[in-house]
């Protein structure tokens, strides 16, 4: 039996071990508490034991542990140990007889010391029968009724004979030895180790029938890399076995670290989690990888990256133990077989060239490690790594031929299964590049898109490093920076491709191989190889010049609607001549749409980015379609369709979910923009969630002041900020930026929200700021009217809000249904205090009209007067009644009623100048007015406030804004 740290023999060169011999242990044990307790149980309750394993998984020193383990918490409890040898001749039973009647086998004291190995015997001559053929005698299982049981055994068990029929002859031998077993009445554990030797029929027979009709005092282990051809169904159908294979005996991460603690090698959290993922917990491999990092102290880091192409004590251990020993046609499956990094059974037919069944059977009967796991409802086989290093060793001496033919089948099935990246590790070690770079030009995009650019340009820079210079590559890096927001990546990946001045160049462009689909294309064996493009910079390139115009001018529009970069960048220029790539095509026309949306030609945006969305899901493009929803949920923001905006936008993170890239920069959009949506429709339970999870991104650095997502993490916060003041300043700085750096209809529905949050501060130096940035950059634009309608109203300027607000109220007006919202509240608040009853009912009834379609409720608790109006005219609105209803009871209604004390100018002033710590007299000096005025004002200051010092007044108005 096989364990780590032991020289490994096969079976046929094993020597009988002499009955004072135990296990070669050249290295402490671990002690592997959580086993040994589950052993125990196993035992106390009657469970027959099977522990299968390959070679090197610590079965012998497991159970030579247990058994020094068992007779410390158990006294009086006898051993037995014989290990199996089909090759030798004599009694099968009778060392184990002898091993069990041996006091010193039996005693409590030192270290356990296997029996001698069970030898063969002839088969029974013709007609000779054993003489309890279905049961035992009377006089045995009287015997049996009347032993001392120890605790926790089961006392009685039914006979679970030999079937009707069956012919089983015993020798002298074992019949001595069960006569022993029933004769004793302390507890026994009788150990058969490599049992899978046992491979005569008399020798099979003979072995069930001791496990089947052993004392119920006594625990057989069977233990063997092989399971024995006995029916165990009959004991697990009684629930009297107990199996452990390959899983329960895998090292836990921390046993792993103890293990190379003993050699001196400490390891790193990395490093212990890099050794776990290599050895997968087989102990031999462990014990072989703590020797080879231990002998590199100096250099961990190379030690690690040796290790993982299995060293050659590692190699010499596999081929020794676990493949060596296997049939040639079984080494050619997993020669085969790991060439991939995981494989199907409809794969592996392709590689084999016959039905994978029975060799997938085999492996499994033998324990052979691998995993399998469902994907996609297709069942993957994979082995551990350091096994598929050594197997892709393997390969080397295969015909050179035949083994490019393999790595092609690879590449043309995970191609056609939709993994690429998969399908590329095999290109690049072929000695024609010809393959790979035809893959670049046809797959490389989509895989960018899809989130795989780091793992393809990875794969690249080692591989073929000359493919780093082709100004595609180039292209490709640039669209993947842009996908994780790096905009200097980005940025100077793009001017790398730029042509060179050179009128020499060559300026035809090669015609693009037709027919190029995404996810369907031509089997890679059976494309003619392309030649390489010269591009006018003097590098070459795999893709035609078309392709690198069209990609260069889709990447240089996302760069500039990222940075608000030069207007020529924001143009969408003519439709352009499709290039029969699906990608580039699609991704320039995501772009395009973008332009256009950006233009205010929603419309047509919205067709290009529906028909963008259809083909990405239908290609299964899931980057490229989350890009096309989140672009679609921003058309409706534009068009202040906040319910369609919203959904839109829950629509992208469902295909982010789905796809695990919620880390995306645009699943981080679509967050902002459901965030956003909930805020605007007063779902405040939403917009807290989304709140905490926009601050969590902003504290990880993924946004920063400028940018959409932090505008709104600033509005959803702003309620819950310590420092409203400070809030306010920092909203509106943020706001300005973004005004400055973003066009227009993708920056003016935050302004609106901007500046009636920035007026919740009785200070409304911020908000007339932000709007007079506005109208310097955006100009006379109906949203900043309404913005200039807003200040008016906080400033109680009734009849300019009127003045403002009715040219976009005016019949024939197109304004959005946010905007509309808003218009009518000013004009109707305003005539409300004008006192025209009937103009503010009808104005306010007009904005529930627009309000309840995309249940629109901030605006009714931004407004000033808006929810008084609502409490005057209840129950007059008809059938938006209901909506009316909802707005008046929102938990924020109340809260907008305790807003900030409303101080006068004056007490402004002086409250202002609290915080210098100058005293009355000073303050008085520096604002001209006697001191008394000044403790006149700090009174009211005082009083409006409910706080009776200086200290408490500032802290008060703090908290309020007013500071």
């Amino acid at each position: 039996m096989s364990t780590a740290g032991q020289h490994h023999i096969p079976s046929d060169a094993r020597p009988a071990t002499p009955a004072t011999a135990g296990p070669d242990l050249a290295f402490p044990t671990l002690p592997r508490t959580h086993l040994l307790r589950t052993l125990d149980t196993a035992a106390d309750t009657g469970h027959t034991i099977l522990l299968n394993a390959p070679a090197g998984t610590g079965k012998t020193v497991l159970l030579a542990t247990w058994l020094d383990h068992r007779r410390t918490t158990r006294p009086g409890t006898r051993t037995a140990w014989g290990t199996a040898d089909a090759h030798n001749s004599g009694t099968p039973w009778a060392d184990l007889h002898r091993d069990l009647i041996t006091p010193a086998a039996a005693g409590p004291e030192g270290p356990h010391r296997p029996g001698p190995a069970l030898r063969a015997v002839p088969t029974p001559p013709s007609g000779q029968r054993d003489p309890r053929p279905g049961r035992r005698p009377a006089d045995r299982s009287a015997h049996r009724s009347n032993a001392v049981v120890p605790h926790g055994h089961v006392r009685s068990v039914p006979s679970v004979g030999p079937a009707e029929g069956d012919d089983v002859g015993f020798g002298s031998s074992l019949t001595r030895l069960l006569d022993e077993l029933c004769a004793e009445s302390a507890p026994v554990v009788l150990v058969i180790d490599a049992a899978e030797d046992l491979v005569e029929p008399q020798l099979s027979a003979e072995l069930e029938y001791l496990v089947r009709h052993a004392p119920a005092n006594v625990t057989v282990v069977v233990a063997g890399r092989v399971e024995p051809a006995l029916r165990w169904h009959a004991l697990e159908l009684r629930g009297r076995l107990a199996r452990f294979g390959p899983a329960e005996l895998a090292l836990t991460a921390e046993e792993v670290r103890e293990l190379c603690d003993q050699h001196g090698c400490a390891l790193d959290g990395r490093m212990l989690a890099r050794v776990l993922e290599l050895t997968r917990g087989w102990a031999a491999l462990a014990r072989l990888a703590a020797l080879h990092l231990a002998r590199q102290p100096r250099d961990p880091g190379t030690a690690l990256a040796t290790l993982a192409r299995s060293p050659r004590t590692i190699s010499a251990f596999l081929e020794r133990e676990v493949i060596g020993p296997l049939p040639a046609q079984v080494r050619e499956f997993l020669v085969r077989t790991a060439l991939p990094a995981a494989f199907t059974e409809q794969l592996a037919e392709r590689l084999v060239e016959h039905s994978p069944r029975e060799t997938l059977d085999t492996l499994a009967r033998l324990h052979f490690p691998y995993t399998h796991e469902n994907r996609d409802g297709a069942l993957c086989f994979a082995y551990p790594p350091l096994v598929r290093a050594h197997l892709l060793g393997e390969t080397l001496r295969m015909d050179p031929a035949a083994l490019t033919r393999l790595r092609l089948t690879i590449a043309d099935w995970n191609i056609g299964a939709g993994v690429p990246l998969s399908a590329l590790e095999q290109l690049l070690y072929l000695p024609d590049p010809g393959p790979a770079r035809d893959f670049l030009r046809d797959h490389a995009l989509g895989v960018v898109l899809d989130g795989g650019g780091p793992a393809l340009f990875d794969r690249l820079d080692h591989a073929i490093p000359a493919f780093t210079a082709d100004p595609y590559i180039r292209l490709l890096r640039a669209v993947d920076a842009l996908g994780r927001g790096e905009i200097d990546t980005a940025t100077a990946q793009l001017e790398l491709t730029h042509p060179a001045r050179d009128d020499s160049a060559p300026t035809g462009d090669p015609e693009p191989r037709p027919g190029v689909q995404l996810r369907q294309p031509t089997p890679i064996m059976d494309s003619p190889l392309p030649e390489s493009v010269s591009h006018p910079s003097g590098a070459r390139s795999c893709v035609p010049e078309q392709w690198l115009r069209t990609l260069r001018r889709a990447v240089a529009i996302e760069l500039a609607i990222a940075v608000g970069g030069p207007a020529e960048d924001l143009e969408p220029g003519p439709e352009p001549t499709p290039t029969g790539n699906h990608d580039i095509d699609a991704y320039l026309a995501v772009q395009r749409a973008t332009v256009l949306l950006g233009r205010g030609e929603v419309a047509t945006g919205e067709r290009e980015l529906r028909r963008t969305l259809a083909s990405a899901e239908h290609s299964r493009h899931a980057r490229l379609a989350l890009r096309s929803a989140n672009r679609l949920a921003v058309a409706s923001g534009i068009e202040g369709s906040i319910a369609a905006m919203r959904e839109r936008a829950q629509h992208a993170l469902d295909i982010a979910g789905a796809h695990r890239l919620l880390d995306s920069t645009d699943a981080l959009q679509a967050v902002v923009m459901t965030a956003l949506a909930a805020h605007v429709q007063g779902d405040d339970h939403s917009g807290r969630y989304f709140a905490d999870a926009l601050t969590g991104h902003r504290r990880r650095g993924a946004f920063e002041p400028g940018s959409h997502e932090h505008v709104v993490a600033q509005l959803l916060a702003f309620d819950t900020a310590a420092d409203r003041y400070g809030a306010a300043q920092s909203l509106r700085h943020s706001m300005s930026v973004l005004i400055n750096r973003s066009q227009p209809p993708f920056t003016l529905g935050l302004l609106v929200q901007a500046v009636w949050t920035l007026l919740r501060v009785p200070d409304g130096r911020a908000a007339q700021q932000l709007v007079a940035e506005a109208h310097r950059t955006v100009g006379a634009h109906p949203v900043v009217a309404l913005c200039e309608a807003g200040l008016a109203r906080a400033a109680n300027k009734a009849r300019s809000v009127h003045a403002l607000t009715a040219p976009l109220l005016a019949a024939g007006a197109r304004v959005n249904p946010l905007m509309a919202v808003l218009g009518w509240l000013l004009d109707a608040t305003a005539h409300a205090e004008l006192g025209n009853s009937l103009k503010a009912y009808e104005g306010l009834a007009n904005a529930l009209r627009c309000a309840e379609p995309e249940h629109l409720v901030r605006p009714f608790l931004d407004v000033p007067g808006a929810l008084d109006l609502l409490d005057t005219f209840a129950g007059r609105f008809g059938h938006d009644d209901a909506f009316a209803g909802r707005i008046r009871h929102h938990p924020a209604a109340a809260r907008g009623s305790a807003a900030a004390p409303a101080l006068t100018t004056t007490e402004l002033t002086v409250l202002k100048h609290l915080p210098s710590g100058r005293t009355t007299q000073q303050i008085a000096d520096d604002l001209g007015v006697s001191i008394n005025t000044v403790k006149t004002h700090m009174r009211g200051i005082y009083g409006k406030l409910g706080s009776s010092s200086r200290t408490d007044a500032l802290d008060r108005a703090r908290r309020t804004g007013l500071l």
